[in-house]
């Protein structure tokens, strides 16, 4: 079985986040996430893509001192954890045949195959064609070795004067999400876009068959990221990655219809890394402390507070919390040490 991608790549698509508390510049590696590329086509379609941002909010209750002890409790010996993380990591080989499947590639995807599209919304069926066939790699580029250690890095409020940037920065390769505000979409993009566009090893990770409805959208923004010049390599995540990564959650636990972008990071640095460590993953209203604290750290979504239907946060939170217990992953929800 293959093992996971070298540190001179990185998977990258729309903004790394922001970590001003950090005061320091990015690990060797990034995996950056948000909803396709689809800012660039805002001047023609900006309503249509809105709903892609995945600002969501449970009214569930915090119980905050039971979520408290994954600061304190004790984990099991190093040599048990590394056993549970192998353990874990196999699974998710085997469940989601990450290696292969991570994004489209001609190899998955040959031109006159049927698109399995995630979600698609109408009864048609749709082919691989040149237009769509030539854009895609020939194949995923996975390493001969794991990360020493990856920090996934989530939207919770509780990274705001976490003092963790520093802690983030310094593993081996950092997978953080992102989301713009409305207004400033293109011109961020653009700009984000620029700072990673710095070697032919990195590449942009989109969704462009998630939805049947979208692909054509996500598609000319690849166009246009192409027509800047952009040294880096644009790559969609596979379809059948994304629903293996639902089946392989529910299997363990997971009752909401599907699992959030955080959940899916988390899988894929499960896949990929050594040491796992998770950061701003926290869904409720206030901290271990009882203090309020924003649903993300950027502030601007008050109004998106809404209970969504897709994901169960605290379902989700829940889950990891059990990893951590066993060492399969280490969660971070106070301030870091300086």
């Amino acid at each position: 079985m293959k093992p996971p991608l070298t540190a001179s790549t990185s998977f990258q698509s729309h903004a790394r986040a922001q970590r001003k508390d950090s005061g320091s510049g990015g690990g060797r590696a990034t995996f950056v996430y948000r909803h396709p590329l689809l800012c660039l086509c805002l001047l023609l379609l900006v309503e249509d893509v809105l709903w892609l941002g995945w600002l969501y909010y449970s009214e569930s209750q915090c119980d905050c001192p039971e979520m408290a002890e994954v600061k304190h409790e004790l984990q099991p010996h190093m040599q048990q954890q590394q056993q549970q993380r192998e353990v874990v990591r196999k699974q998710i080989w085997q469940r989601t045949q990450i290696q292969d499947y991570l994004y489209a590639s001609k190899k998955t995807m040959p031109l006159g195959s049927v698109i399995p599209f995630f979600e698609g919304r109408n009864k048609s069926t749709y082919y691989m064609i040149p237009d769509v066939y030539n854009f895609l790699p020939e194949e995923v580029l996975w390493p001969d070795t794991l990360y020493e250690s990856c920090s996934v890095v989530g939207n919770g409020g509780i990274l705001l004067n976490s003092s963790c940037g520093p802690d983030i920065d310094s593993s081996q390769y950092v997978l953080s999400l992102f989301d713009f505000k409305k207004e400033k979409m293109i011109t961020d993009f653009i700009e984000y876009l620029k700072q990673y566009d710095t070697s032919e090893g990195t590449k942009l990770w989109t969704h462009m068959f998630h939805y049947d409805s979208k692909a054509k959208l996500v598609l000319r923004a690849i166009m246009i990221v192409r027509a800047m010049g952009a040294k880096s390599q644009i790559v969609s995540s596979h379809p059948v990655f994304l629903r293996a990564v639902n089946d392989f959650w529910k299997e363990n636990g997971l009752t909401s219809e599907r699992a959030s972008s955080g959940l899916v990071f988390t899988t894929i640095a499960l896949a990929m890394c050594k040491q796992t460590h998770l950061y701003g993953y926290w869904p409720f209203p206030v901290d271990y402390d009882g203090q309020e604290v924003p649903y993300h750290y950027y502030l601007y979504d008050y109004q998106h507070t809404q209970n969504n239907t897709f994901h169960k946060l605290p379902e989700e939170f829940k889950l990891l919390q059990k990893l951590h217990k066993k060492g399969v992953i280490k969660m971070h929800i106070g301030r870091c040490k300086q």
